[in-house]
């Protein structure tokens, strides 16, 4: 099945093509099952089979379908929650182990692209988190100072410089973080599946979990068309678990879309985003722009399309019309949206769901990073059998509250927001 222009936007449309793959319909021994072809799903995958041992992929869709397939492919460390809070909520010894892991998950991923040769339009230019309020701009001094004295290479932009490096003059300054980059987001993880199918996985797409279980010995994988039986287990499937109970999370249901202009021409480019950095910003109602390898515009910000679809992309339009007066009104040509895995505290989850059985999910709009180091992470435990390799505590609660009632309170509030603002 091929992923449509209207769930996958830009991405689908210029992304090299998925490894060819199969639905399973047989019944396979391995020592590894893992449920869900994503960033993490492909990470342990990967880094499994070049370890020698047997692992087989079950995905509901196809590979990168889920969030991963329709991500803004920003490359940042860290998470979304200030390194104080991570502290508070994790204590000081697992906080520092998780922001040590994730502040160089960047390298991580750009060291796996070039290893393998991933064709996903690769860029390590930094990352400019935007100021869009005098407050704004405060919470990024705390964030700059934070991370600064674990020496990572980041710094302040003042208003004027932030301006040169963007096109644009609304924010109030920026911090850049040297260690983060972009990416084609749906050509990097269809470049993890192909490298983790080099090294031996198995693969199997068009496959859903429709049951997970655990008689004593092994893990069984039942799909409509087969079974994996497995030593150990990992169920990767962040926001998009359909099937197996196992297989679906209790998270926030945060919607972020996307719009992309037709490639700008060249005497426009020059004037945005010059350094090609990605950006995103500090307003509750968040946007980001970055640009593709062909020299299109992308934008985001929180939203749905199935409702709320004209008015968000009418938002885009108007937005960026006067971020970028110079952009013709008419270039936009895809736009898309994904789900994010929210969780209340904004940390992530790992579970244990039986013996050698984990699931790891809820990276709250940061899956590229972490999504590719957990991977990494759980499949080193898998190796050592050492659960220190683990990324992090597992997680004693793992229910979200009020979910339906919070997913559309923030949607309302988008749509709120997107109404009235470049109006006023």
């Amino acid at each position: 099945m091929q992923l449509q222009p209207d769930t996958h936007g830009l991405w689908a449309a210029t992304a090299p093509s998925s490894p060819e793959t199969s639905t399973l319909s047989e019944a396979v021994e391995t020592d590894v099952a893992i449920v869900g072809a994503g960033f993490t799903g492909m990470s342990a995958a990967l880094h499994l089979s070049e370890a020698g041992i047997a692992v087989s992929v079950v995905e509901a869709n196809e590979v990168g379908f889920g969030g991963s397939g329709r991500n803004a492919g920003l490359v940042n460390p860290g998470f979304w929650l200030p390194l104080p809070d991570m502290i508070k909520a994790l204590g000081q010894d697992a906080a520092e182990r998780m922001i040590d892991e994730l502040g160089h998950a960047p390298t991580v991923v750009f060291d796996l692209i070039e290893k393998h040769d991933i064709q996903c339009e690769a860029v390590r230019a930094g990352n400019l988190h935007m100021a869009h309020s005098a407050n704004g701009y405060r919470e990024l001094v705390g964030r700059c100072e934070e991370w600064a004295r674990r020496g990572a290479p980041v710094e302040m932009l003042d208003r004027s410089t932030a301006a040169e490096k963007t096109g644009t003059k609304i924010y109030h300054g920026a911090m850049l973080d040297r260690r983060a980059g972009t990416i084609q987001p749906l050509a990097y993880v269809r470049g993890l599946a192909s490298a983790a199918l080099k090294s031996g996985a198995k693969l199997f797409t068009q496959s859903p979990a429709t049951a997970i279980s655990h008689d004593g010995e092994r893990w069984t994988v039942k799909t409509p068309g087969g079974e994996v039986r497995a030593n150990r287990l990992l169920v990767a499937t962040g926001g998009y678990g359909e099937g197996a109970e196992q297989a679906r999370h209790s998270t926030v249901p945060y919607f972020y879309f996307q719009c992309a202009t037709k490639p700008l021409s060249h005497n426009i480019l020059p004037e945005i985003l010059p350094d090609k950095n990605g950006t995103w910003d500090t307003h509750p109602v968040l946007k980001s722009f970055r640009l593709d390898a062909e020299g299109r515009l992308i934008c985001g910000s929180i939203g749905r399309f199935d409702g709320g679809g004209n008015l968000h992309k009418s938002w885009a339009s108007r937005k960026m019309r006067g971020m970028f007066p110079q952009v013709p009104e008419e270039s936009w040509s895809e736009a898309w949206f994904g789900r994010i895995a929210m969780t209340n505290d904004h940390l992530p989850r790992l579970k244990e769901i039986g013996p050698e059985g984990f699931a790891i999910y809820g990276y709250n709009g940061r899956g590229i990073g972490p999504g590719t180091v957990f991977g990494r992470a759980v499949a080193n435990y898998f190796k050592s059998g050492d659960r220190a390799a683990l990324p992090f505590p597992l997680t004693s609660d793992a229910h979200e509250s009020f979910v339906g009632i919070r997913g559309g309170v923030i949607e309302m509030g988008a749509r709120a927001f997107h109404t009235i603002d470049g109006w006023l």
